[in-house]
């Protein structure tokens, strides 16, 4: 009979490991303070703590957006996530940095470590591989990308925290059903939902997915009658799990109700922005994760071979040695010798888990493949979530649990199936060179794309839509265009012309495209309008075309024909004129002949990897496989906590500014060393107390911090869910559209 005992050792070892990586934040030597965890998550967490400890549950939010935004409907806030409650209660909000440190720092490193707990359970009773191959696995999965950035926004490491338990208890149940575990199970699904992070629910049940499937396949192949008890089981666990968060589901599909996001939900939005989808050169990640730049963002705006690509979003769960277990565990799938040894239902699990990590990379490369666009990207509300390259959470877990598997082999089985440590590093050390080899030499160039949203009707008498049979608009422009997208709400036809100067009819011109829409909605047209040339769009049928409120570019601008000039101009989404030019960038390979901080960079990454890849080819001819293991893991996870802790303490999430361009970028160690916030907080409540007053900041983040000294904000960090009667209301009072 198998011992269920605590794996103490285990526990306290990767116990240790988080608090090596919250240390400096700890000891104050180094700051995670910055971003959406001071503007938005701490001002929250503070709110929701100070109204329990008032025995109330803050139903709605008098501090910003004027009193108009109902709290109880916000579904990326946790207020019902009930481990967080005994922080909530028990905060001294009288002293910030404690309170800080009690709302955030702790429940933030007791995740990670409940995270790496969680996983090592996982890889040892459900994968069952050793303790040892599990440690490792956990670590691979705590300190991949999916953690190093997650924590601005704890929401997201709680579910990631969660979910190895939830199929702990979904494997548990499987072979023994017994109704403390349903409840259990329950429960842990009802953390996941309440953990307010609905945009990542979809990968929670892919990942799901490659433990039943396996699990209804083996049955089917036993001869059981009861073929379907996995998906039952997970059924159930699902009921129980919803039925305990009623109360935050119910809400959460108020604030939907009442709530306009900014991208149309549709396989086509979703691709819209460059920056949703991995481009195959950040392929080389899986090598060398910061090869660009891109672990920090400190030179990623100069090596980025693509534009609008965050840098955050940019790599993989990779490094030399990492992908290296990940594969070898392909490698060693293979071999029908090994199959053999291993039961059904763990080769099943293995083969899923290789399925898994080869879908989520070609998720992740989103609109740079047809895969993404013509499968997922066709299903409904999985595929119209935006930024496919958050599929990268199903990389991150199934990198953990294959690395663990690769080291398993080698710990227990290499003597038993001896197929030559030496070949499969060659193998792996010739892949990861064709990789690097081709994105250090691919001529790259970078696309800089403007979006100008324009119609030429003055804004006092914009309507929803615009009438036909007459040209929309006339414009100049020093780039050219190659795109134009257009919000119809009805059949239409069209034409789109050009000329050199502005012509007197719609009609003159040169005819460059004609179109017949048949579906309302956004369509987009591929153009090539040289700069400088004035281009129009004719709408041959009397039908509205655009809706103001469709969506919101980053910028948008109307052309002021009579000034000869752009303004800018928030309030109209009818006309996506996208104007893009390409600028040559430097092939890396030529960076290394360079002189200056990027050439030293790329020199050396390049110069890290060739030392991993000597490492690894020595290692496996002086060594065994089951000692060589050790030395690997040893590098691997030092390889881990090197490129996490860049990304824990040096990112400034931000692409295109220094750490210290805007002041909330600045990263501190408590709140109190943020001069924003102590201008906020203690300032201005003196001015408040001479009447009713809303203050603005020039930046609407900082408005949240009125949550923090009970005054109140005319912003805030986000509008939505604001309801329509209040934004209706305060539109009408002001005579202007609130954008």
């Amino acid at each position: 009979m198998k011992s269920h005992r605590f794996p103490v050792i285990p526990a306290l070892i990767l116990f240790i490991f988080v608090l090596i990586l919250f240390l400096p934040s700890f000891l104050g030597n180094r700051g995670i303070f910055h971003d959406d965890q001071a503007m938005e998550e701490f001002p929250r967490y503070y709110f929701v703590a100070r109204n329990l400890q008032k025995g109330n549950i803050p139903f709605w939010d008098p501090h910003t957006w004027c009193g108009a935004i109902p709290f109880y409907a916000r579904y990326y806030a946790n207020t019902y996530y009930l481990p967080l409650w005994p922080f909530f209660l028990s905060a001294d909000l009288t002293d910030l940095d404690q309170a800080y440190i009690f709302l955030i720092m702790i429940p933030l490193f007791l995740h990670y470590w409940l995270a790496s707990l969680g996983m090592f359970f996982f890889l040892k009773r459900v994968i069952k591989i050793s303790a040892f191959s599990s440690l490792v696995g956990a670590l691979f999965y705590i300190f991949s990308p999916a953690f190093s950035y997650a924590y601005v926004w704890q929401q997201v490491v709680v579910l990631q925290s969660w979910l190895p338990w939830l199929l702990v208890l979904y494997y548990s149940l499987k072979q023994r059903i017994r109704l403390w575990k349903f409840i259990v199970a329950g429960v842990i699904f009802n953390f996941i939902i309440t953990a307010a992070c609905p945009s990542l629910l979809p990968f929670v049940f892919f990942i799901w997915l490659a433990l039943i499937i396996p699990d209804t396949i083996n049955r089917c192949k036993q001869g059981k009658t009861t073929v379907y008890r996995p998906l039952l089981v997970a059924l159930v666990i699902v009921l129980i799990g919803c039925c305990l968060s009623a109360v935050y589901l119910l809400s959460s599909f108020e604030g939907v109700k009442h709530t306009e996001e900014h991208l149309i939900l549709s396989p086509q939005a979703s691709l819209a922005e460059e920056k949703g989808s991995l481009h195959p050169v950040f392929l080389s990640t899986l090598f060398i994760p910061d090869l660009f730049g891109n672990i920090t963002g400190g030179n990623f705006d100069k090596l980025n071979p693509v534009h609008d690509l965050a840098f955050w979003d940019a790599n993989l769960s990779g490094g030399v040695f990492v992908s290296f277990f990940v594969f070898l565990s392909f490698l060693i799938f293979s071999q029908k010798k090994q199959r053999r040894e291993s039961s059904l239902e763990k080769n099943l699990y293995f083969l899923f888990f290789i399925l898994l990590y080869l879908f989520s990379i070609l998720c992740v490369l989103g609109r740079h493949t047809p895969f993404y666009l013509n499968l997922i990207g066709r299903l409904p509300l999985i595929g119209q979530l935006p930024r496919p390259v958050r599929y990268r959470l199903i990389q991150c877990f199934s990198a953990a649990v294959l690395g663990g598997y690769a080291v398993d082999y080698l710990k227990h089985k290499s003597k038993l199936y001896p197929a030559g440590l030496k070949k499969k590093a060659l193998i792996y050390i010739s892949f990861s060179f064709i990789i690097i080899l081709l994105c250090v030499f691919y001529p790259f160039s970078q696309k800089e794309k403007k979006v100008y949203v324009w119609s030429e009707q003055p804004l006092d008498s914009v309507s929803e839509s615009f009438s036909g049979t007459s040209a929309i608009g006339r414009y100049s422009s020093e780039w050219p265009v190659t795109k134009l997208r257009v919000m119809f709400s009805g059949e239409s036809k069209g034409e789109i012309r050009l000329a050199d100067d502005s012509p007197v009819s719609p009609y003159e011109g040169k005819l460059i495209k004609r179109y017949n829409v048949k579906n309302p909605g956004w369509h987009e047209f591929d153009l090539n309008i040289p700069p400088h040339k004035f281009f129009w769009f004719v709408s041959s049928r009397n039908l509205p075309i655009g809706y103001k409120r469709a969506g919101t570019p980053v910028r948008t601008f109307s052309y002021k024909e009579d000034r000869g000039i752009w303004g800018e101009n928030p309030y109209i989404n009818s006309l996506w004129f996208i104007q893009q030019k390409e600028e040559n960038i430097v092939p890396l390979y030529r960076r290394i002949f360079d002189r200056g901080p990027l050439s030293a960079h790329v020199k050396a990454s390049l110069v890290y990897w060739l030392a991993g890849i000597l490492l690894i080819l020595g290692g496996s001819f002086i060594f065994s496989a089951n000692r060589a293991v050790y030395a690997f893991a040893l590098f691997a996870a030092a390889e881990l906590m090197l490129f996490s802790s860049f990304a824990f303490y040096g990112n400034s999430f931000n692409s295109y500014e220094g750490p210290n361009f805007i002041p909330h970028r600045k990263r501190y160690s408590l709140p109190s060393q943020n001069p924003i916030l102590r201008k906020i907080v203690y300032d201005i409540p003196e001015l408040q107390k001479k009447g009713s007053y809303r203050f603005a900041s020039d930046y609407p983040f900082y408005d949240n911090f009125s949550r923090i000294n009970g005054g109140y904000s005319l912003m805030g960090y986000e509008m939505h869910p604001l309801e329509r009667r209040f934004k209706k209301a305060i539109e009408e009072a002001y005579g202007m559209d609130i954008g």
